[in-house]
């Protein structure tokens, strides 16, 4: 990685795009295997994962709190487009937890960016 300068701002870039992605309706799982946890997990009250998906889409584009963070697990490090990642906790009505989402951008084009939901599970803070 480079200077803190300017790895944060790239995280910052990153996180617009986030924002835009959320905005523009490109926000996506990962993969059926991510989107199963919402399904499998007792927890989630019988929430299917589109509703979880909309309610973190509202969640971000409401300008609710994103914490960006620099990709350091090894197993991780440079299997994705970016090496960083951003994850969010937000409330549901009628659930004991709050929800816990980890995203990575997957397109940085700006004009079209496109970002994934590549971990969830209720929050345990």
């Amino acid at each position: 990685m480079g200077s803190a300068k300017a790895e944060e701002e790239e995280g910052a870039r990153l996180l617009r795009l986030l924002r835009k992605a959320a905005t523009d309706g490109f926000i996506e799982w990962e993969s059926d295997r991510v989107s199963a946890k919402v399904r499998d997990d007792a927890r989630f009250q019988g929430m299917q994962p589109p509703s979880i998906k909309e309610l973190a889409v509202t969640y971000i584009k409401d300008g609710g709190r994103i914490t960006v963070r620099a990709e350091t697990d090894e197993v991780w490090v440079g299997k994705r487009k970016f090496d960083y990642y951003f994850h969010i906790s937000f409330p549901v009505v009628g659930l004991f937890v709050s929800v816990f989402m980890k995203l990575v951008i997957e397109d940085d084009d700006p004009d079209c960016p496109e970002a994934h939901i590549v971990g969830v599970h209720p929050s345990s803070y």
